[in-house]
């Protein structure tokens, strides 16, 4: 992990952290950063997660990676968690008024503490999804792996919007945003499929241009030039990270390639199909973003 993905991360957030009174007194570090309570009962539990695993379907298993954290465990790895973004966020900006070295190396290791926190709530309460899987399985047909992928990915934001200050169980939360968001992600996603195009060359830019009722040359210029403008904006995605290009292009069918899954993609770059996954949403995101701050200049493909 660099500096690079700390501002990344900082941006995307903005500085989004649920502070309490303890994080601004340095005799409370010890006790914020200490090992979660009775984690000897942790590894116990750890050890039976293989049998616990036996006893739902294949396609479910990889659901389970860790034990049900207590409450009190919870509380403590989500006090710690936003502590280590405090921290982070709070060293960024003496970095930034200073120019200090020390700041920007205290940065990036209360960055990687906070990361490896997330994770670690995560991978306890990915079971979760189980439930998901069960009530939503129908609605989503053999579109499984789609279904997994909306879960892991919408636990990931659970972690970062549940505010542990209120004193409610995870759990209770991360359901609830599994439940609404996997389903209303999924309706958007149909939607786009059905009513847009893929590739460039037909589809909702054809059919746009027969219902306005073109003359067939003018026709022709428009989706040569509609083609034109989406190889430069690649061609900007290709210069900053190459492994974007080949997600965007693959996923969307774009530059004459055909439409692939993310399963396929992750195949050809020897990534999880989640990460695939993330790379794309991050790309469209980071898109997004340049345009709406000028710096993606549009007029280079008028």
């Amino acid at each position: 992990m660099d500096f690079q993905a700390l501002e990344t991360e900082i941006k995307k957030t903005n500085y989004k952290f649920w502070h309490t009174e303890q994080f601004d007194h340095e005799d409370c570090t010890q006790e914020l950063i200490k090992e979660i309570p009775n984690y000897n009962e942790f590894l116990r539990k750890k050890s039976l997660i293989e049998k616990d695993a036996q006893k739902v379907t294949p396609e479910l298993r990889q659901f389970y990676c860790e034990p049900l954290l207590s409450y009190e465990q919870e509380q403590h790895v989500f006090r710690r968690f936003n502590f280590y973004k405090y921290k982070y966020s709070k060293n960024y900006n003496l970095y930034l008024e200073n120019q200090d070295e020390i700041y920007k190396s205290l940065a990036v290791k209360d960055f990687i503490n906070s990361i490896e926190d997330r994770n670690f709530i995560v991978r306890c309460n990915t079971r979760l999804a189980a439930k998901v899987i069960q009530k939503r399985k129908d609605f989503y047909g053999d579109n499984i792996g789609d279904l997994i992928s909306d879960c892991f990915y919408n636990i990931i934001k659970a972690v970062d919007g549940f505010d542990f200050r209120r004193g409610f169980k995870f759990s209770t939360y991360c359901i609830w945003v599994l439940m609404n968001n996997t389903l209303r992600e999924h309706q958007n996603d149909k939607k786009f499929y059905d009513n847009c195009c893929t590739n460039a060359e037909g589809g909702l830019f054809a059919e746009k241009i027969d219902e306005n009722d073109f003359k067939a040359n003018l026709s022709y210029e428009n989706a040569e030039g509609i083609n034109s403008d989406i190889n430069k904006i690649l061609n900007i995605i290709k210069q900053k990270d190459e492994r974007e290009y080949f997600v965007l292009v693959n996923c969307f069918g774009l530059n004459g390639k055909q439409k692939r899954t993310l399963k396929e993609i992750s195949v050809d770059l020897k990534l999880t199909k989640e990460r695939v996954r993330q790379i794309k949403e991050n790309s469209l995101k980071h898109l997004k973003y340049m345009v709406s701050h000028g710096e993606l200049d549009l007029s280079i493909i008028n």
